[in-house]
């Protein structure tokens, strides 16, 4: 017998929903996660368009900037490299920055970032002892903070830094309300980020936003960016054979104890695939924790890949998922959910 896709998302829901009050669910943001909100028929332009670029749109723009006229123009980690290795990495830099700082408009929180700052406060008018998230992004943008500070939530920013020698390139600490890094020297010693690990599942004391591949900032010297063939290369380099030896253990623990909620994201990532895999690889033998991808009209070799690693995929958008993720919350909220 078929099962209706609406009950079943129904049930999906009120499987994410135990797993946010259980405290043991991680949301992943991809690329995908900015494109939610956008006018469907909207293109991006430089300078004019008020929301975000998606990969194929950046990697087109940087490939006119640097006279890239290869087959692949819209691969971004390709254009990257090129523009790395002809103009040199500081050029690139600028572009980049420019494209997600730009001076003449500015990018909005879309109801993804809006509803994961909601979130922490739903929570707690629900009673839920464990109301706030790590949240992991491959993206360089700050609408995720954003959104947080303006729905006055504090938050721990832990991100990449791929700038400098190869000694240098750790994840950086960023402590709420301020803007001077502490360096992840020792990852599996350190010991200040807001988790609780006597838990089964590791308690989140205060939002966390775990940003992989860098980040943008106001001051470009301080903006880092994960995007060209040999960045990918030298950070699969220091997360193998164990990704300890880069991310704090803490971290590490909470990833493996808990459920994923894949949100825009693609199995073409390279870096999140590499750190996935060994968390996926204990975690499926164990068969502990459910995750799912929120994926429209996934091809077919995505649907493979999630299959192959445990994730259930749903086949639909990310604004009437988050949307009815919301509504289940604010029904649970007057009682009438779990």
């Amino acid at each position: 017998m078929a099962v209706n896709f609406d009950e079943h998302l129904d049930e999906h829901y009120d499987q994410v929903v135990r797993a946010m009050m259980g405290g043991y669910l991680v949301p992943f943001l991809g690329a995908g996660a900015n494109m939610c909100d956008r006018p469907r028929s909207g293109e991006w332009k430089p300078k004019e368009s008020v929301f975000l670029p998606s990969s194929g749109e950046l990697s087109s723009f940087l490939a006119s900037e640097f006279s890239f006229h290869g087959k692949n123009r819209e691969d971004l980690i390709r254009v990257s490299q090129y523009a790395s290795i002809m103009s040199g990495r500081k050029p690139l830099d600028m572009e980049l920055h420019g494209v997600f700082v730009p001076k003449t408009v500015s990018y909005l929180p879309n109801r993804v970032h809006k509803f994961l700052a909601e979130l922490p406060s739903l929570l707690k008018q629900l009673g839920c002892e464990d109301p706030y998230q790590l949240i992991v992004t491959t993206n360089y943008d700050t609408l995720t903070e954003e959104a947080f500070k303006a729905a006055g939530e504090k938050y721990h920013l832990v991100t990449y830094n791929a700038r400098g020698r190869l000694s240098q390139k750790k994840f950086q600490h960023f402590l709420p309300d301020s803007n001077k890094p502490i360096s992840i020297d020792k990852p599996n010693e350190y010991r200040d980020l807001p988790i609780d690990q006597a838990r089964n599942s590791p308690r989140i004391n205060q939002t966390i936003i775990l940003k992989v591949h860098g980040t943008v900032r106001n001051s470009l010297d301080e903006s880092s960016f994960v995007i060209t063939e040999d960045d990918y290369i030298e950070y699969l380099s220091l997360i193998s054979p164990n990704i300890s030896k880069l991310l704090p253990t803490t971290l590490v623990n909470k990833l493996l104890n808990s459920s994923k909620l894949f949100l825009g994201y693609s199995l073409k990532d390279w870096n999140m695939r590499a750190i996935l895999h060994q968390i996926w690889k204990e975690q499926m033998i164990r068969g502990d924790f459910a995750s799912w991808a929120i994926q429209l009209n996934a091809e077919k070799i995505d649907k493979k890949s999630w299959d192959k690693r445990s994730v259930e995929i749903l086949n639909v958008s990310l604004e009437k998922y988050v949307e009815g993720l919301k509504s289940r919350l604010l029904l649970a909220n007057r009682g009438g959910g779990n």
